[in-house]
């Protein structure tokens, strides 16, 4: 477990909004007990942490290397990790083994995490599965499978499942699946399953410029999905009991579900498919049976087969259970509940996270959820955080984070099949889209622009009088009202765009900052740096005179548009994702993969000491 606490922040912050207690930060794996009650948790610096699912509370903290006196037991084994040129194990009782790293494994082996005998485990990696025992801490190799030499790319070993029978081994790789003796690891008589490939030969086949992403085991069947340029995904149902083509099921998923997918298999006849959003698909009717959009994609997925209950570790360490008995019920459990948005109001701090849409009043330490878990990953607060983007029975509606009962259904709503690509909320709660051809206008309305472009991003000035689109090489401003351009300014590199009011605009990219007139687009500021991290994650004050730009450990700088050589730099938080200053500009609150939020006092922190430059080493003498 990481956390950043509060006496190793450079300034104090004013208050620290949210709660805490149970703050995990990005957990690269996860395993769950095979009764359900207990997550275990790899986190960085070789720490595992045990999490007690009921009540969802923290255990114990297992440190590696400890190297306790009991022996390892190899039939309790959570984690396998390659260490330079060690292997190192972890057992559910907090004990760690640490050996060489045998010949037979290579960097990037992990655990092959199937039922096994008492005292057995696999271990896989791109090229190789073997089949191990441990007893008394000392490993004996069982048996080896090695992917052939003649196949190349593609066919690298990604997943592996075991029958309910526990006889055969299902490997994956991104082109076939094949099936292994679970014992021996040999390839049986009739081990190849399916084959991309094969399929792609007949004419018009639907498998052309697909791949393997992920594959689940019921009784009778084996369940692999399989998505096309992260889109497009379709389930296959290859019958066990009778192989072959003819006994190849397919059914296509909602779109854009489907990246870094996984699918689990449940108790009641049900497959769950987890990407940007989950889909239960009834396995026997073959049928979607409940569709829930707007997740983040899932880094791993644990699965309690017996209560029909998965647990899903998302990016950022946030962690979600998702009740799959009848429908798909979410709730957010433990983990950190990480902030995309923030708004800082005159009354409140407005926050979009994985919990919903949180609504902080005064210098309360928790949030009020205003919004569930209807609310969509291209969701937008408006500027004064009084309006938040939902999704309502295939429709976008604007719904008011102060009085949800009072909502807006965008007029010619477009479907959930063709969502919108861009889209931002003004402060009356007006939507401004971009359908990749146009921008549309809250009244339906296209506003035609002369440009195509499937990537843009759109935002309002809280007014609601200027709306900036961002192309990949023009910025373009409108007069909301009069429908009509006012300026375009040449996009740099990388570039990210804001309309802190009527008359300002204010540009990231590549080679720095810049602030424009919204009115004739004439330059009137550029403070010139290197960034190269891609697009800049940063947060504009009302009168955009300051600048907060977020790095990607735990620092937050402080520009300053009128006096370069005023911005300040602090730590503020762990990996920082969203930031707003308060209408006066005297305040900044900050959010990162922790669950809480931290305000501090600007003009403090500017006039703290700038940090010290690194001293530079003085040549040596040859």
């Amino acid at each position: 477990m990481v956390i950043l606490e509060e006496r190793e922040l450079e300034v104090a912050p004013v208050a620290t909004l949210g709660d805490g207690d149970v703050r995990i930060a990005d957990t690269p794996e996860a395993r769950l007990s095979r009764d359900g009650r207990t997550l275990w948790l790899r986190c960085p610096g070789r720490r595992y942490v045990e999490i007690d699912i009921d009540p969802w509370t923290q255990r114990a903290v297992h440190r590696a290397g400890s190297q306790p006196a009991r022996p390892f037991d190899g039939a309790a084994m959570v984690f396998a990790t390659t260490l330079g040129d060690s292997l190192e194990l972890c057992g559910a009782a907090g004990d760690v083994s640490l050996h060489p790293l045998p010949e037979e494994l290579d960097q990037g082996t992990w655990f092959a995490d199937v039922a096994t005998e008492a005292g057995e485990f696999y271990l896989c990696s791109a090229r190789r599965l073997t089949r191990w025992s441990a007893t008394r801490n000392e490993l004996r190799l069982l048996a080896r499978y090695d992917r052939p030499a003649h196949e190349g790319s593609g066919f690298e070993l990604r997943q592996v499942r075991r029958s309910r029978d526990g006889r055969t081994l299902f490997v994956r790789t991104e082109r076939v699946v094949y099936a292994l003796d679970a014992q021996t690891l040999a390839r049986r008589d009739d081990a190849l399953l399916f084959d991309v490939d094969a399929h792609c030969q007949t004419p018009g086949a639907w498998l052309n410029q697909q791949r393997l992403t992920s594959m689940a085991v019921t009784d009778d069947a084996l369940l692999i999905l399989t998505t096309k340029q992260h889109t497009n995904a379709k389930l296959l149902s290859l019958e066990l009991r009778a192989p072959g083509a003819a006994a190849v099921r397919t059914l296509e998923l909602p779109p854009d579900m489907a990246l870094y997918a996984s699918s689990e298999p449940m108790a009641n006849g049900c497959v769950l498919v987890s990407g940007f959003g989950h889909v239960l698909v009834d396995v026997e009717r073959w049928s979607v049976r409940d569709v829930l959009r707007g997740e983040l994609p899932p880094a791993s997925t644990m699965t309690d087969r017996a209560r029909s209950r998965v647990y899903v570790m998302a990016q950022g360490g946030v962690f979600v259970t998702l009740e799959c008995a009848d429908g798909i019920r979410r709730s957010t459990r433990g983990g950190a509940i990480v902030r995309d948005e923030l708004r800082f109001t005159a009354d409140a701090i407005i926050a979009l996270s994985s919990a919903g849409v949180e609504r902080f009043d005064g210098d309360a330490t928790r949030s009020t959820v205003v919004a569930g878990t209807s609310t969509d990953r291209l969701s937008s607060l408006s500027p004064n955080g009084r309006w938040v983007l939902v999704t309502d029975r295939d429709a976008w509606v604007a719904q008011s984070t102060y009085d949800p009962s009072l909502r807006k259904t965008l007029a010619h709503s477009v479907s959930e099949t063709q969502p919108p690509h861009a889209l931002a909320v003004t402060d009356d709660g007006d939507v401004w889209r971009w359908d990749g051809k146009a921008l549309i206008a809250p009244d339906g309305a296209r506003v035609a622009l002369s440009a195509r472009a499937a990537w843009a991003s759109v935002t309002c000035s809280p007014s609601g009088d200027r709306v900036a689109l961002t192309l990949s090489k023009e910025i373009v401003v409108l007069d909301a009202r009069a429908r009509r351009v006012l300026c375009r300014v040449a996009a740099p590199k990388f570039a990210r765009a804001a309309l802190p009011d009527d008359e300002a605009l204010v540009v990231s990219g590549s080679d720095g900052f810049r602030w424009f007139s919204s009115a004739d687009g004439a330059q009137t500021r550029w403070h010139k740096r290197r960034m190269t991290e891609g697009s800049a994650n940063w947060a504009s004050s009302t009168d955009g005179a300051r600048l907060a730009l977020l790095d990607l450990t735990e620092r937050v700088e402080v520009i300053v548009r009128d006096d370069a050589s005023a911005s300040r730099s602090f730590v503020a938080a762990l990996q920082p994702r969203a930031a707003a200053f308060s209408p006066d500009g005297a305040r900044l609150v900050v959010s990162g993969i922790e669950s809480v939020l931290r305000v501090f006092d600007v003009e403090q922190l500017l006039r703290s000491e700038p940090p010290r430059a690194p001293r530079k080493r003085a040549p040596r003498d040859r």
